[in-house]
């Protein structure tokens, strides 16, 4: 205990109604940076302000690329507020052993914008489909345009369904971006990233 950690907060107005921590799951589980996220990991022991050793559990613990681990707790900012949960998380951080996380974060609503949990759910459905042949093919198609919409690939390609879901896996994968980072649907525009023109999508 004692251990001093990086602590970060995100102190913005409430930009959604509801919130959800199953959402915060489908959007981190395709961060590129996180390689583990553990839901609701062993809870720790902390002392408040007036000396009461208490005890919280954290929503997620992420492990990142550099090694380093996030503990995250979320919540909606009004409840946050409304809590002074704020005031709670510094105490905590300010505790919580190196062993267990490098760093805290609070992920709010504001965090997760309603066109990124819709792109993130689609991704990590696209974890369940696998067709090589298909994702090929789409990147075939790709590969004869500078950008197109999503529809006008899903076209062409003569798949229909199928191809929407091979766009998906691709975009996930990092080979096909979508242009201006908009929410993924049909009228989306997408192109093929340059150094993944020769590659092959497991």
């Amino acid at each position: 205990m004692g251990t001093s950690i990086s602590f970060e907060l995100r102190v913005r107005r409430t930009a959604c109604q509801r919130f959800q921590r199953p959402s915060y799951l489908n959007s981190g589980a395709t961060d590129p940076d996180v390689i583990d996220l553990r839901e609701q990991p062993p809870a720790v022991t902390w002392v408040d302000a007036e000396g009461t050793l208490r005890r919280h559990t954290f929503d997620f613990l992420a492990t990142l690329r550099s090694g380093k681990k996030i503990a995250i707790a979320v919540k909606p900012m009004e409840v946050a507020k409304r809590t002074r949960f704020l005031q709670t998380l510094s105490l905590i951080a300010q505790q919580l052993p190196r062993s267990f996380a490098d760093g805290v974060k609070l992920v709010t609503d504001d965090d997760l914008p309603q066109d990124h949990v819709h792109n993130a759910v689609l991704f990590k459905r696209s974890l369940r489909t696998s067709n090589p042949a298909h994702d090929e093919l789409i990147k075939r198609l790709l590969a004869e345009h500078k950008y197109a919409t999503i529809g006008q690939i899903v076209e062409a390609s003569g798949l229909e369904g199928q191809a929407f879901q091979a766009i998906i896996r691709l975009i996930a994968a990092g080979v096909v971006r979508v242009i201006d980072n908009a929410r993924i649907g049909y009228l989306a525009r997408i192109e093929l990233m340059v150094s993944s023109t020769n590659e092959e999508v497991a």
